[in-house]
């Protein structure tokens, strides 16, 4: 009973077995086994890859045109321009040294989205304040709002979309 005596050392008894144990040849069939776990290990980190993909955060997208009409004349001026913000997340947009467009996003129920817009005039280097207003949207459609100031009037046309937020 060479090796399998309990009072013989932990050492020798492990020496002994270990004689005893023949290396078994990789066979087709654990090779098989082997590569399919390799294979499983290798999806399992393109799905996790993917998955981490699908988490990005989905934003909105606000297209707006803002045209300024002075009330003494035809004359009209349009600008436009998009954003890409959180769906309640408020966001101040300096456009071209003209005006001052400041959007405050939140959420409500059936995908729809409360905007509230407030406009500052800065054309003649002075800011000024030509007023807010808010409209809830469904996201995908489009509305507007009109705001005024002494002798302009200005209409805010709103075009709103799901957007995805770039990961840092």
């Amino acid at each position: 009973m060479t090796g399998t005596d309990p009072k013989q050392p932990v050492v020798n008894r492990l020496a002994n077995t270990s004689a005893r144990v023949q290396k078994a040849p990789i066979t087709e069939k654990k090779m098989e086994h082997h590569m399919t776990r390799i294979a499983l290990g290798l999806a399992y980190i393109v799905l996790m890859a993917i998955s981490s993909a699908s988490f990005a955060e989905e934003g909105l997208v606000v297209q707006f045109t803002i045209t300024e009409v002075p009330n003494s004349s035809n004359e009209k001026r349009t600008y436009t321009n998009a954003i890409l913000m959180r769906l309640d997340e408020e966001v101040s947009f300096d456009f071209n040294d003209l005006y001052v467009l400041k959007i405050r996003s939140r959420p409500e129920q059936d995908d729809s989205v409360n905007l509230l817009i407030s406009l500052k005039d800065i054309i003649d280097n002075k800011p000024y304040y030509v007023g807010a207003d808010s409209v809830t949207v469904a996201i995908g459609d489009k509305a507007s709002i009109e705001l005024a100031k002494y002798d302009t009037s200005y209409a805010i046309s709103l075009d709103t979309s799901y957007g995805t937020i770039p990961q840092d």
